[in-house]
C-alpha cells in the first residue's frame, strides 16, 4: 500500500524525528529504533497527516497524531511477532529473534508508552479526550489479539474475517478519530466501521498472497479456512477475493459519510488495497496460461 501524497512526503521526516525523540535513550530505545529503521509504509502516520490536512489542523498537531499512531502500530507489531513466534519482520530478524523475548517485550512497551507521549505533545484542550480514545483503541486491539491467539484450526471463514477486523481495525481508525477529536468533531461513528471493513479486506488480500506459505507453516489464513471446509483452492481464492472486494466497497461507502470529508484518506486506502487485489488476479491468470 504505497502512498505518494506530496504533503505527507514533506512532513514525514518530522514525524520520524518525533517518534525517535519520544523513545529517548538506552538499550530498549535502541532496539525500538532498530525496529523503526527496518522500514514500513507508515500507513497510519500518512492517514493522520492526510486527515489533519483536510481538517486544517496545525502542523504541530498533525505531527503529534501521526507519530502517536505509528508508534502504537509498531508496538503492536513487536508484540505480535513475539506472540506468534514470527522470526522476521520487513525482511529482517524480528526484535525477539535478534535480542530475545524479554528485550523485545521492553522495546514494545516503550513504543506503546512513547505513543502517548507523542500525542500529548500536541497540548490542546482536547488532548484528554484524545488520550481516552487512544486507550479505547489499544483495549479493542488487545481483545482482537486475544481472540486471534485463541483461534482453533476449525475456525470458520466468517469468524476469521471478524477477528481480522477486530484486531486491526481500531488502529487503522485511530489516526482519523484523533484528528476529528482535535478538530472538535465528535461524530466518528462511521470511521470505525470503515476501518474494520478495510482491515478485513486487507487481511483477505494479504492471506491470498501468502496462502501457500501459510499452509506450509500451519499458520492462520482466512483463505485456508475455506479450503479446510471443503472448497477447492481455486474456489476458495475466488470466494475470498469476492468477499474482499465487497468489504472494501462497503468501507469506501462508510468512509465517505465521515464529516467534513475526513474519511477520504480511508477511502483512498481501500482503493489501493483493491488495486492490489486486481493485480493478484492478473498474476494468477498469467500463471494459469
Amino acid at each position: 500500500m504505497k502512498h505518494d501524497n506530496s504533503f505527507a512526503v514533506d512532513v514525514m521526516p518530522s514525524v520520524e524525528i518525533r517518534m525517535r525523540e519520544m523513545l529517548g535513550h538506552g538499550t530498549a530505545a535502541s532496539h525500538a529504533c532498530r525496529h523503526l529503521d527496518a522500514g514500513g509504509n507508515r500507513v497510519r502516520a500518512r492517514l493522520a497527516l492526510d486527515t489533519a490536512r483536510i481538517l486544517g489542523l496545525p502542523e504541530a498537531t498533525n505531527i503529534a497524531v501521526a507519530a502517536a499512531s505509528e508508534l502504537l502500530h509498531n508496538a503492536s507489531l513487536v508484540h505480535d511477532d513475539l506472540q506468534d513466534g514470527d522470526t522476521t519482520r520487513r525482511g529482517q530478524p524480528a526484535l525477539w529473534a535478534r535480542f530475545g523475548a524479554a528485550s523485545a517485550l521492553c522495546a514494545g512497551d516503550l513504543l506503546l508508552s512513547a505513543a502517548y507521549a507523542a500525542l500529548v505533545s500536541a497540548a490542546t484542550s482536547r488532548t484528554g479526550r484524545a488520550v481516552a480514545v487512544m486507550h479505547e483503541a489499544v483495549a479493542a486491539t488487545i481483545a482482537g489479539q486475544v481472540d486471534d491467539l485463541s483461534a482453533t484450526s476449525d475456525l470458520s471463514f466468517e469468524r476469521a474475517i471478524d477477528i481480522a477486523g477486530a484486531k486491526s481495525g481500531p488502529l487503522i481508525a485511530l489516526p482519523v478519530r484523533l484528528c476529528l477529536i482535535l478538530a472538535e468533531i465528535e461524530d466518528d461513528r462511521h470511521v470505525m466501521r470503515a476501518a474494520t471493513l478495510l482491515a478485513s479486506g486487507y487481511q483477505i488480500a494479504d492471506d491470498l498472497s501468502d496462502l501457500e506459505g501459510d499452509r506450509l507453516a500451519g499458520t492462520t489464513n482466512i483463505v485456508a479456512t475455506s479450503i479446510n471446509a471443503g472448497h477447492s483452492v481455486s474456489s476458495a481464492r475466488a470466494r475470498a477475493a469476492a468477499y474482499a472486494r465487497a468489504q472494501l466497497a462497503a468501507s469506501r461507502d462508510a468512509a465517505r459519510t465521515v464529516p467534513r470529508r475526513a474519511g477520504l484518506p480511508l477511502a483512498a486506502l481501500a482503493d489501493r488495497v483493491e488495486t492490489g487485489l486486481a493485480g493478484m488476479r492478473v498474476m494468477e491468470a498469467d500463471h494459469a496460461t
